[in-house]
C-alpha cells in the first residue's frame, strides 16, 4: 500500500545551484519556456510559467498526449552570490484525483465481490 501511495502522491525533490544571480537565472529559464502549448506544434518544447516564486514546466511533445508525465513544480531562492531552484517531480493533480477514484473503485470491487 505504501508502494502504491508513493506511486500516486509523492514527488521526487530536486534543487539545482547556479553560480549567476537569481534574476539572470529566471530570464534564462523563462527565455526556453514557452507559455503555451501551441508553439510546440512542430516540435518538442517545454510549456509553462517561469517566475521568481513559482515555477511550473511541463514537457510537450507534438503529436503524442501523456498525462502520467511528471510536472516540474518549484521556486527560486537566493542564497549570496548564487542561485537555487528547488522543487519536485510530480504527476498533475488531475492525474492524482483520477487515480484515486480508480483505485478505490477496484478497491471497493474487489471487497463487494469477496463478501459475495
Amino acid at each position: 500500500m505504501k508502494k502504491l501511495s508513493d506511486f500516486l502522491y509523492g514527488s521526487e525533490e530536486f534543487e539545482l545551484v547556479f553560480d549567476v544571480p537569481i534574476e539572470n537565472a529566471v530570464e534564462r529559464l523563462s527565455s526556453n519556456v514557452s507559455k503555451t502549448s501551441f508553439s510546440s506544434l512542430t516540435s518538442e518544447r517545454m510549456v509553462g510559467s517561469v517566475s521568481r516564486e513559482n515555477v511550473k514546466i511541463q514537457r510537450v511533445i507534438p503529436m503524442l498526449q501523456n498525462s502520467f508525465k511528471p510536472f516540474l513544480v518549484g521556486s527560486f531562492s537566493d542564497e549570496g552570490n548564487k542561485t537555487i531552484l528547488s522543487g519536485v517531480f510530480r504527476f498533475h493533480r488531475f492525474v492524482q484525483a483520477f487515480m484515486t477514484f480508480w483505485f478505490g473503485f477496484i478497491a471497493l470491487w474487489v471487497i463487494m465481490t469477496s463478501a459475495a
